[in-house]
């Protein structure tokens, strides 16, 4: 009867071993559970956070970027109306600048009235013929252009041609 009651003691004392280990077992398994339950809340949470903010950075971003977009427009259309307006003075100072005029007189002593003023009474503006060849300017006014005289009389038998930028 001693080795069965040795067999039955080492079979208890292994049961209530085996329910002590699963009892064990189990609640580890439980704490882990647990603990992992709430690391995979926090992740998520941070996760919540974390999105919430870049929400609010990209929103903030996209404010900024709207109004450099727009402080660059307003800068580009002001630049392009002084652009516009500096053109339109050159092409007006150029278009000046290319008036050309010619006119055909008979021949009648030194001084002649021309049609249109002479660009800011240039005389350097101005260039004179007398039957084709160069006679020099003296000056030219609101009044008229008077020629230098050539050394020779210029009258109704001459024909003078006179060239000038209004």
């Amino acid at each position: 009867g001693n080795l069965v009651d040795s067999v039955d003691s080492l079979e208890l004392a292994l049961s209530a071993e085996i329910a002590d280990m699963t009892t064990y077992v189990d609640g580890e398994i439980s704490t882990l559970e647990a603990a992992i339950s709430a690391e995979i809340s926090a992740t998520n949470s941070d996760f919540v956070r974390v999105e919430a903010n870049l929400s609010t950075e990209i929103a903030d971003m996209t404010t900024y970027v709207d109004g450099e977009v727009s402080t660059l427009n307003d800068t580009i259309g002001s630049l392009e109306t002084a652009h516009d307006s500096r053109l339109d003075a050159l092409e007006g100072y150029i278009m000046e600048d290319v008036q050309m005029y010619v006119e055909s007189f008979v021949g009648n002593g030194l001084e002649y009235a021309l049609a249109n003023e002479v660009q800011d009474f240039n005389a350097k503006l101005v260039t004179a013929f007398v039957n084709g060849h160069r006679v020099e300017v003296a000056s030219t006014s609101a009044t008229g252009t008077l020629l230098v005289d050539p050394g020779y009389v210029i009258d109704g038998d001459d024909t003078v041609v006179i060239s000038y930028q209004g």
